[in-house]
């Protein structure tokens, strides 16, 4: 969650009622290659008054990542779960990390709607997890496009980004 009165109180969510804040993700000493914050609004940061960005990305990088990973909106259930497996599966195969990061998007933004529930729903059964809950998606595309755009829409492949050299 990013609070956009008191930035360092932004945190992402874990397991049970656990938190990761701002302050907590700056005191640590990452040394990490990449972090990939891939929950909802994750990159989203606040203007401080002398005008620094406070955030989740800036808390990765102070921590020492090279890399992170972030989203800018909601993340779809499903489309999230292939641009985070596209992008695993690439950077394993020796992508670096923004172009694994956009490979995944291409692939992602080649589906329509029914392709991605299809791959998706491929993954499921690979990994062998239940089905997701129904109507467990409160993410949704903007109600101004036309139905027949929605599914191709950048919401559904672009909501993440990566900052780092």
């Amino acid at each position: 969650m990013v609070d956009e009165r008191w930035p360092n109180r932004s945190f992402v969510a874990l397991a049970g009622h656990d938190e990761l804040t701002v302050g907590d993700i700056m005191g640590l000493d990452l040394a990490a290659d990449l972090v990939v914050l891939s929950a909802c609004h994750t990159g989203r940061g606040t203007a401080t008054a002398g005008g620094d960005i406070v955030g989740l990305v800036r808390a990765a990088v102070a921590a020492g990542a090279r890399h992170v990973v972030v989203s800018l909106w909601p993340v779809d259930d499903e489309a999230g779960c292939l641009l985070m497996t596209g992008m695993y599966e690439r950077l394993v195969a020796g992508d670096d990390v923004a172009l694994a990061l956009t490979g995944a998007q291409r692939y992602v933004r080649r589906m329509d709607g029914a392709g991605r529930h299809h791959a998706y729903e491929e993954l499921r059964q690979h990994a062998g997890t239940e089905p997701a809950i129904p109507g467990a998606r409160d993410a949704r595309p903007p109600s101004f496009l036309p139905q027949a755009k929605k599914s191709r829409f950048p919401y559904y492949w672009a909501p993440f980004i990566h900052v780092g050299v």
